[in-house]
């Protein structure tokens, strides 16, 4: 699919293409800040060239923002079988083109059956990210009152700060490492993927309840 589909001169795009394509580009470096391998110039690479296809192969959401963050973890995983060490101590130097196009196919692959079951989170205003964030609100509500009356009363809305969780699938919000382990259990949950993700993002302030006992502030 690289050649059909990357490996064209730009003005043989289209103007969506286009438009894509441009806003791969700039949400790839933003990708996983925290993890310094992730912006090894080949990784970079491979990131613009997997998202771009992903989305002129599924017109119905295309490319949407923080999708990005989605693939990090499958490509930590494929390419964990090519390095040696922890992930910080990880270098581009032992990667290669042939190595980089095999694990961007399995990733490809891997993208598309993890937001298969969630496509409505990424097509036009997001219903199934608006829907997440209403149950994710609702659990908070009747679990854990006293939270839900204090944003109320702040003026703080879960919109605010439950749809980046909601959109990026946590990734953002934990540290690599158990990112992983939470896509391994987003990918066994099957249908059920959907109900997992609202049960982990009530955690986000049942924790912050736990950690400020006297309610004197509540942060999410």
């Amino acid at each position: 699919m690289v050649p059909e589909y990357y490996d064209i001169p730009h003005e043989e795009r289209s103007e969506d293409e286009i438009a894509a394509y441009r806003q791969v580009l700039v949400d790839v470096p933003r990708t996983a800040p925290s993890v310094p391998f992730f912006h090894e110039p080949i990784i970079q690479e491979s990131l613009q060239r997997l998202l771009y296809i992903w989305g002129i192969r599924h017109p119905a959401s295309g490319y949407v923002q923080g999708m990005n963050d989605l693939v990090t973890p499958f490509l930590a995983v494929f390419l964990s079988e090519h390095m040696q060490g922890p992930m910080e101590s990880w270098s581009a130097d032992m990667l290669n083109q042939t190595i980089m196009l095999a694990v961007e196919a399995d990733c490809y692959w891997c993208l598309c059956k993890l937001v298969e079951g969630i496509q409505d989170h990424y097509t036009y205003a997001q219903p199934g990210i608006q829907r997440s964030v209403f149950r994710i609100k609702e659990l908070v509500r009747r679990c854990e009152s006293d939270v839900s009356d204090h944003l109320e009363a702040e003026a703080v809305d879960f919109i605010q700060f439950a749809l980046r969780w909601v959109n990026c699938l946590l990734v953002r919000e934990l540290p690599f490492c158990l990112a992983i382990r939470l896509w391994d259990t987003y990918l066994a949950e099957g249908t059920g993927f959907s109900e997992f993700l609202v049960r982990c993002g009530k955690r986000g302030p049942e924790e912050t309840r736990r950690m400020l006992p006297d309610r004197e502030c509540i942060v999410v």
